[in-house]
């Protein structure tokens, strides 16, 4: 359990790392930004961010828990669980080395 929180905390630091990125690369009329600015006041409150976050970790969760699934049992198996994690950790380790 505590492999796999060390892991979501990576994949997190990495996804709001890009986020980041984009956002003060050059904002797009329907990127980050904006999606995260609910009320469209040109700030973005503690809540709208928390909100667009946790929708962001729920649809990768949804994705890794389909490419984790590979009997597509709608169930992880101990050993599917190991697979997805070690996946998660390699791409962690070739995107640390670039």
């Amino acid at each position: 359990m505590v492999m796999i929180k060390k892991l979501f905390i990576v994949f997190m630091f990495i996804a709001f790392s890009s986020l980041l990125c984009q956002v003060w690369a050059q904002e797009k009329p329907n990127g980050p930004f904006k999606k995260m600015d609910i009320n469209k006041d040109e700030m973005i409150s503690k809540d709208e961010f928390m909100a667009f976050h946790m929708e962001q970790a729920k649809k990768r969760g949804e994705m890794i828990f389909t490419k984790a699934d590979t009997n597509g049992d709608g169930l992880l198996t101990k050993e599917e669980v190991i697979n997805v994690l070690n996946a998660i950790k390699e791409k962690a380790e070739q995107l640390k080395n670039k």
